[in-house]
């Protein structure tokens, strides 16, 4: 390959490169059309489940209403020995109801020891009969303590009807009560049979070769395609190679009558794989089960896959053809060149070679020669570094000794307790903060962040940080920001502005007179433990527009109340995975600083900043300062 002529490899490369990309087309179209049909497809199961749901919940509804107003009007109809009359008419009017039973206790019979009349339909005709104390639920030997225990009815299981003689059939049962009371006299069943359920359920059609069946919460098949199934096998005992191995959640979700679908392999479908949608029903505690071959579902799709696959093969060829043709074209002139070069060089002393690269190559290994030079150059930048590194440490120490230090910060002041840090994000950086006495009873100090950072920032930092100091000559807040902006935009050749948060606090009454010019909002931790904000700005930036007025605000600090003032590189903090530290976790951490000094509160947000990046680089400068107000302290 790699004495290969330049315009067959470029070809290979750009043939391999259009490969991979028309296959990850073709792959992400499939696998969004497959998303695409699958949605549609549970979609139409949804419709086609909520279409059987709903005819076989109108039978069950309008059987569990025939049978409890027979309920209700049966003791009338038995005092007037119109029952049987009353039967055959309920019977006659409602195709629904295979037989209707009535059942009465002794004592309500008429004289007689138990009273069981039954209605039923023979073919086109309606039989009725006392059938004594034949008529027994076997499923239920003590019907009137279930009655007690579910007065509002209730369906029976699946049972063989050894009366009718109409092979499997479900019932509803609800309790006779004595009007005006909650006694129970009797007990009346409406009885469907499953044959006409199970017609309801076969006789949707589920695509071309899709069947539908019923369960219920035990699994066991109440209609199903095949007869010998039905009431013998269930499905939560079929083997592991029909049911996907998760079949313990299917059954977990079939009991909580929820929703779901998946894949299994059906006896019925010689054990193909297909898709299966299973909903609840309503009312009887079953669940409809919709099963579609998943040949069926998407034999279309691999249809048009094959289709595009076999065109993508062809486009393929065509383009390698092409690039070929083009390349070589191309390319000529590269080939004439080499081919010069190399007979300049070698004196036709080597054979011609098809890899034009190789060639050239060879040929420039005749200006070796030059790599003593490099590495003299090389040594040269190094000493320049470790220069410039002297240089730049020699500078942080300069920028360094312009703040405050220490702690405390004023040792013979028991007013006050204050704490602040700088931590540049490179050797040197742009934030700045200060704080000095301008007389006795009056305390300035300020923060701020320099837009920018490295070796400009940290000049203007100094130019800001000496301003400062030179105009602190009134007690007022605004004036001094004013000032500083005047001054600073004479300096400011290189476009920086700065935030700044400017304080003047008066020692004897706690009263703050501050100025925020664009800077993070402080926070003032009360005493009581509360936390606010000082939330108001009072105009841009300094270093910006010339002769720019400021405002000012006052704020009253009381006996144990700490102001804390950061940069933004406090909430900028970033972590490995790029999360911010944030306003908020900012603020929740602030919430545990109570009755710490200055200093713990301080080290302490550091240390949380600190866990908090991990092994991620500081991004930007970080400036924390921590006053508390002690008046009264001696």
């Amino acid at each position: 390959m790699n004495r290969k002529r330049i315009s067959f490899r470029l070809s290979i490369y750009i043939l391999s490169t259009t490969i991979v990309v028309i296959s990850a087309i073709v792959l992400l179209n499939y696998n969004y059309t497959k998303r695409m049909l699958m949605q549609h497809i549970e979609e139409s199961a949804i419709n086609q489940s909520e279409l059987i749901i709903n005819r076989i919940a109108r039978q069950i509804i309008t059987a569990q209403e025939i049978t409890r107003n027979v309920a209700n009007q049966s003791l009338y109809y038995l005092k007037h020995n119109d029952l049987e009359f009353f039967l055959k008419n309920v019977l006659e009017a409602n195709q629904i109801l295979n037989s209707i039973h009535v059942d009465m206790k002794p004592e309500f019979s008429g004289g007689k020891l138990q009273l069981s009349y039954s209605a039923h339909k023979d073919s086109s005709t309606i039989l009725c009969s006392d059938t004594g104390n034949k008529w027994i639920f076997k499923q239920y030997p003590d019907i009137y303590s279930y009655l007690e225990k579910n007065p509002n009815g209730f369906w029976t299981d699946p049972y063989s009807c050894e009366y009718t003689g109409k092979g499997l059939v479900i019932s509803y049962i609800f309790p006779v009560k004595l009007p005006g009371t909650n006694h129970i006299a009797g007990n009346v069943s409406g009885e469907i049979a499953m044959e006409y359920i199970n017609q309801i359920v076969s006789g949707i059609k589920i695509g071309e070769e899709g069947a539908s069946f019923v369960i219920n919460k035990s699994g066991l098949f109440l209609t199903h395609p095949v007869n010998e199934w039905i009431m013998k096998k269930n499905l939560f005992e079929l083997s592991e190679k029909i049911l996907p191995k998760n079949i313990d959640e299917i059954q977990k979700m079939i009991k909580e009558e929820k929703r779901g679908s998946g894949f299994a392999y059906p006896e019925m479908f010689n054990y193909r794989k297909s898709w299966f949608y299973f909903a609840p029903m309503p009312f009887i505690n079953w669940t409809i089960i919709i099963l579609i071959p998943d040949k069926e579902l998407f034999n279309d799709l691999w249809l048009v896959f094959r289709e595009i696959v076999f065109v993508s093969l062809l486009g393929v060829l065509l383009i390698f053809t092409i690039f070929i043709f083009i390349f070589r074209h191309t390319l000529k002139p590269l080939v004439q060149i080499t081919q010069d070069i190399q007979d300049f060089i070698f004196e036709g002393r080597k054979d011609s070679v098809k890899n034009e690269i190789i060639t050239l190559i060879e040929s420039l290994e005749e200006m070796q020669a030059r790599h003593g030079q490099f590495i003299q150059e090389q040594n040269q930048s190094k000493k320049d570094r470790r220069r410039f590194e002297k240089d730049m440490k020699s500078a942080k120490e300069i920028q360094l000794n312009i703040i405050p230090s220490g702690y405390p910060a004023f040792p013979d002041r028991d007013e006050i307790d204050l704490y602040a840090v700088l931590k540049p994000a490179q050797i040197i950086g742009g934030d700045l903060y200060d704080y000095f006495f301008i007389d006795k009873d009056h305390l300035l100090f300020a923060i701020g962040d320099i837009s920018g950072k490295g070796i400009p920032a940290s000049l203007f930092m100094a130019v800001a940080h000496t301003l400062i100091k030179s105009n602190a000559d009134v007690l007022s807040s605004k004036h001094i920001v004013e000032q500083l902006n005047k001054k600073l935009i004479v300096r400011n050749t290189n476009q920086h502005f700065l935030t700044i948060f400017m304080g003047i606090l008066d020692i004897k009454n706690g009263i703050l007179d501050y100025c925020n010019a664009a800077h993070n909002y402080p926070y003032i931790l009360r005493a009581n433990g509360s936390i606010e904000s000082l939330d108001e700005t009072h105009g841009l930036p300094v270093g910006i527009y010339p002769n720019k007025l400021y405002n000012s605000s006052t704020a009253v600090l009381r006996t144990g109340d700490t102001i804390l003032l950061y940069t933004d590189g406090v909430i900028d903090c970033r972590d490995e995975n790029d999360n911010t530290y944030g306003q908020q976790r900012f603020e929740e951490n602030l919430q545990n600083l109570n009755n710490l000094s200055c200093f713990k509160m301080v080290t302490k947000i550091e240390n949380s900043l600190r866990l908090f990046k991990g092994t991620s680089e500081q991004a930007d400068d970080i400036s924390l300062m921590a006053l508390q107000y002690k008046a009264g302290k001696q």
